[in-house]
């Protein structure tokens, strides 16, 4: 299962689904290109969906841009036992109320080996 990972300033860590994201974003672009005669809702949000699960630069623009923390609350698992400095990580100007000043990075597991992000600075490939 994928997650996005996010760092509150208090530097408390939670995971995210990234399910949740893109079901979110999948709906958005569903309803829009769908009402412009683009094709159906379901086929242009099964489309969004699978995209957007693929694409982590997707995830962690739309979290950041579109979506609050209360969007995502009730689905973050808080990760215990990771200090900050123990990965890289991305900052970010979304998820909100609580999120501002905090962190973001998506990965495909919990696990620290398995993360792989940038920093702000870095170009993206």
């Amino acid at each position: 299962m994928k997650y996005l990972r996010t760092t509150m300033p208090d530097a408390s860590q939670w995971d995210v689904p990234a399910e949740l994201i893109a079901k979110s974003r999948a709906a958005y672009y569903a309803q829009l290109d769908s009402e412009r005669g683009e094709g159906s809702y379901d086929a242009i949000y099964a489309l969004e969906l699978d995209y957007t699960l693929a694409a982590p630069d997707e995830l962690e623009d739309w979290a950041a841009n579109n979506m609050n923390w209360s969007d995502v609350s009730h689905a973050a698992m808080r990760r215990c036992g990771c200090r900050p400095a123990q990965a890289r990580r991305l900052t970010t100007r979304g998820l909100g109320e609580r999120r501002k000043g905090g962190r973001r990075k998506a990965m495909n597991a919990r696990t620290p080996n398995a993360e792989v992000s940038r920093t702000e600075g870095e170009k993206k490939s």
